[in-house]
């Protein structure tokens, strides 16, 4: 048999004996404690009475998804439901007869995965296959036995993927994601870990268990040898110095000097040729360890579309042996360390028995199939098409049925998580068929939308620009990373196939065919409301192509950033007509038939924005130049704020989606809104009215500068677009949202300052009227005068992080203003420090205007002036109030025979004037000695301290 196959299928087998499916015991076929063992650990998810087939959503086998409760009672690991009486109708359709392989456990059978192969965990005669002698949970103890926690600390880990037959996970974050795993790889052993950073600084703290790991690891993936040499490729000096503090010796190797090494530690980004994969492949399976450690997800992010499962080159190495490095992030910091974790975190493994719940020759606790889900749904996802788990997720799909959630049934992941392994397969399937394997979706008629039946085809050549020289990076909001979306006015039907047309040089230029206008994926969301991912896209690199979507959608070419290409014509087969206006381009009477095509969705399009929604919007829209004329102008002035040219790279985008990834609306490209918003978006008159506040802040957020956005004001520096916006266009002018009107921000202030003014309480509208109060005082121009600034930083003059970011920000805004703004931000809470900032505003003149006086002290600043008036036995002396020191503040005249200097107690005189007003101030003495000589101080004194003039002043009484 083979025995790379049979680990898990003994696990299988054996929960299927415990729950009494079959006639031997436990103890007996197990033939160790070892599967007893994992077995406590699995049996908390699982139960005897859950079933993930819904009688509430029938399905084309008769089977459907949901739980039930049964009523025995039992406390056994897998219920006793899994009689052949209790199967599918898929499965009952068999032969009435019992045997080997129909699918069912019968008679004597200790397993039936339906077929009669052998080498799958379940041989020929429907028995187990034999169980290797390291099992997960022996490898568990060996490197984990003992220890509570490790910690990733500054590193971000990723989410690595378990799958196969040998591979085992041994840590996970508390979203379920493996941390640490290991495998087996010919006579060799592989260690992983989800990020370097475990072996980095929290090697040497306290607290944390890593350093143990990785001396263990060591120690089994030399596998009994007493003095290994270790070898190490890149520099990893923390990770050696505890090596060698531990005994070892290290040194310095390559992929092609293995001989010499016994265990290999390498970094999981390294960039291997393929020789150096298969060096490394050929010392493991020659009996070789390898510690290998990193994440993909940074690579992912800078290899949008690159395939990670061959793209990422330790997955080369490590994917063929059950371990493979997905794009996914998981928990940063501390990680818990248990007991060997449930199989089922082998997706291979979870997908088994996915199968034999949904087949109902098993029933799995709702709990365990959520959590085995977290492990399938990734590695659905990423590994290659060819894999056996991708085989089991087919499986799967055919016995669960078609899953459509739709707005009154939705999907919900964690009530029935099966449903989310279907979900998953059709994703994948889609992004990887070609079209002539690919059929329209059950779920493509209710979203997004299927043209009549009858409505014609047709073949049309589009030319589109294609030019697209991108935005900064630091516009971070907006997805300046995105090619440029270019309407075709065509749609797609749903499993349709297209002939895509386009000239020779044309070819491998970066441009791609994209079918479907909502591509939010929705995979995050609790209840899923539509398929969570409907869009796909198709480079075009030959100049005839084929293409199809299961889903259907409206057809764009996408430009990519930095294509300087002129017109793109692509000739279009298929396809049904679109309603499509672009403002300047389309006539009224081409518009008044336009509106009409068949297509389920219209495209809007003005010189600086364009809408994407349904087509029910536009079927009695007259004319749509004036209400894109005024979306251009939300843009231009928009544009105006920002201090960038009107003009822009390519137009935002604005889609009306039945659900989106976050939020009411978000930003990004494209904006994403919901269905309701279409309506008001083309309702002129309140638009000129009131405004869109929706709107005009998700298009702020497309404008806002990384580096000027401080931590906590994300949601707060983007409605400075939507008030100017405001405030420019419509009537309301500041009253476009209740909580900017004067009387209404008032009281935000007052509630914020009574509350203790403190950062932690900040909020999107309180910390707005910090903005506003700047507006107010300077003008839209202050902050017309800063944006320019950042944008001249060099990548390494902006700031970095959030503190420097508030020191910049203040300084900048101070200079810009003309006035020193340092206790502006104080009392609003910035974290503003001493030397980044407020020294470095010091000399410029007080805002005596702030309006926060009226709530804080401030630091008051007061010189003496020469006195007038002198007269007999009197004088006049003078003063100049330069901050009068704002809330609380009390002016105090002091004077003697000789200047004592600032200790009030040593003065023989003083007088607290009262309330100190900026300029020039007087008080008149009288009752003074003739010829004696007075000198004299003014103080302010407030809650932040005294303040005294810096000189004193005397005279001669006459």
């Amino acid at each position: 048999m083979n025995r790379t196959i049979t680990s898990r299928a003994l696990s299988v087998s054996c929960i299927l004996i415990l729950a009494g499916c079959g006639t031997d015991s436990a103890s007996s076929t197990s033939g160790s404690s070892t599967i007893d063992t994992q077995q406590s650990a699995d049996s908390q998810l699982l139960n005897d009475a859950d079933n993930e087939l819904d009688s509430t959503s029938s399905d084309s086998l008769g089977t459907s998804e949901g739980d039930s409760q049964s009523s025995s009672g039992s406390d056994s690991l897998i219920a006793s439901d899994c009689s052949p009486q209790e199967d599918s109708s898929a499965i009952d359709a068999g032969p009435a007869k019992p045997f080997c392989g129909d699918g069912k456990l019968d008679g004597s059978e200790v397993c039936d995965d339906g077929n009669q192969v052998a080498g799958d965990g379940c041989n020929a005669t429907c028995q187990l296959e034999t169980m290797p002698t390291d099992s997960c949970v022996q490898r568990h103890k060996a490197l984990v036995g003992g220890l509570t926690s490790i910690q990733s600390g500054g590193g971000l880990p990723g989410q690595l993927i378990v799958h196969g037959p040998l591979a085992c996970a041994h840590v996970l974050d508390t979203d379920d994601k493996t941390l640490v795993a290991s495998t087996l790889s010919g006579k060799g052993r592989i260690f992983a870990i989800s990020h370097n950073s475990y072996w980095g600084s929290p090697l040497e703290e306290a607290g944390n268990n890593n350093k143990t790991l990785l001396l263990n690891t060591v120690k089994w993936l030399a596998d009994g040898k007493t003095s290994p040499k270790i070898g190490m490729i890149g520099s990893a000096a923390k990770l050696k110095k505890a090596l060698q503090g531990a005994g070892y010796t290290v040194t310095s190797t390559a992929p092609q000097q293995l001989n010499q090494v016994d265990v290999l530690v390498a970094t999981a980004g390294a960039n291997w040729s393929p020789s150096d994969v298969s060096a490394i492949q050929a010392f493991i399976k020659a009996g070789g360890g390898m510690l290998i450690g990193g994440q993909a997800w940074w690579w992912g992010s800078q290899n949008p579309g690159v395939d990670v499962a061959t793209g990422f080159k330790a997955n080369l190495v490590t994917g063929p042996s059950g371990i493979t490095w997905s794009t996914e992030t998981a928990k940063q910091g501390a990680a818990t360390i248990g007991p060997p974790p449930p199989q089922w975190t082998n997706a291979w493994f979870g997908l088994k028995l996915a199968l034999m719940h949904a087949k109902k020759q098993t029933a799995l606790q709702l709990a365990a199939r959520v959590s085995l889900t977290v492990h399938a749904a990734v590695a659905i996802r990423v590994l290659p098409w060819s894999d056996e788990v991708l085989s089991l997720a087919k499986q799967v799909a055919a016995v669960i049925g078609p899953v459509v959630p739709t707005k009154a049934k939705p999907v919900v992941a964690k009530q029935t998580p099966l449903k989310i392994i279907v979900l998953r397969y059709d994703e994948r399937r889609h992004m990887s068929l070609p079209a002539a394997e690919l059929s329209a979706h059950e779920a493509a008629a209710d979203f997004p939308g299927m043209p009549a039946l009858d409505a014609p085809t047709v073949t049309q050549t589009v030319s589109v620009s294609g030019k697209h020289i991108g935005l900064h990076k630091n516009f971070a909001f907006g997805g300046p990373k995105a090619g440029a979306r270019r309407p075709t006015g065509l749609y797609a039907p749903a499993g349709k196939e297209l002939t895509i047309t386009l000239s020779q040089d044309l070819t491998n230029k970066g441009l791609r065919l994209l079918i479907g206008a909502h591509s939010d994926k929705l995979w995050n969301k609790d209840k899923i409301e539509r398929h969570p991912n409907i869009t796909r896209s198709w480079p075009l690199t030959q100049t005839q192509s084929t293409v199809s979507s299961i889903y259907g959608g409206p057809i764009y070419i996408q430009v990519p950033v930095g294509s300087n290409l002129a017109t793109v014509s692509v000739t279009i087969d298929g396809a049904v007509q679109a309603p499509l206006f672009i403002l300047g381009k389309t006539t009224p009477s081409q518009w008044l038939q336009s509106r009409d095509a068949p297509a389920p969705w219209a495209e809007l399009v003005g010189e600086h924005v364009a809408f994407t929604l349904p087509s029910s919007h536009v079927r009695k829209l007259e004319d749509p130049s004036a209400v894109m004329g005024f979306w251009d102008q939300v843009l231009e002035v928009s544009a105006e704020l920002a201090v960038i040219p009107k003009t822009r790279p390519r137009r935002e985008r604005i889609c009306a989606d039945r659900q989106i990834s976050a939020g009411y609306m978000h930003s990004g490209y494209p904006i994403m809104t919901h269905l309701d918003a279409p309506a008001a978006q083309l309702d002129l008159a309140t638009l000129k009215e009131k405004g869109n506040w929706g709107l005009f802040h998700e298009i702020g957020h497309n404008h806002q500068w990384r580096p000027t956005v401080l931590d906590k004001t994300t949601e707060v520096t983007v409605n400075l677009w939507s008030v100017h916006s405001c405030e420019k266009l419509t009537a309301k002018k500041s009253g476009c949202h209740p909580n900017t009107v004067a009387a209404k921000a008032k009281t935000i202030i007052e509630t914020f300052v009574n509350g203790g003014a403190k950062y932690a309480d900040w909020t999107p509208w309180n910390a707005l009227q910090m903005y506003l109060q700047l507006k107010d005082a300077f003008g839209w121009n202050l902050f017309q005068k800063v944006w320019p600034i950042y944008y001249k930083f060099s990548a390494n003059a902006e700031p970095k992080n959030n503190q420097t970011r508030v020191d910049t920000w203040c300084e900048q805004t101070s200079k810009a203003a003309g006035k020193d703004l340092g206790r502006f931000f104080q009392v609003w809470a910035v974290p503003v420090s001493q030397k980044g900032c407020l020294d470095k505003v010091a000399p410029l003149p007080p805002w005596l205007a702030d309006p926060m006086r009226a709530y804080f002290a401030y630091p008051a600043s007061v010189d003496v002036l020469d006195p007038q008036e002198l007269q007999s036995g009197q004088a006049k002396v003078k003063w100049q109030v330069n901050d009068p020191g704002g809330k609380g503040a009390i002016l105090t005249l002091f004077w003697a025979a000789k200047d004592v200097g600032t200790v009030a107690a040593n003065w023989s005189n003083q007088l607290k004037i009262g309330s100190p007003k900026q300029g020039v101030g007087t008080h008149l003495l009288k009752g003074l000695k003739t010829a004696q000589k007075v000198f004299y101080r003014v103080q302010i004194s407030n809650d932040l301290g005294t303040y005294w003039s810096a000189d004193a002043s005397s005279f001669v009484v006459k």
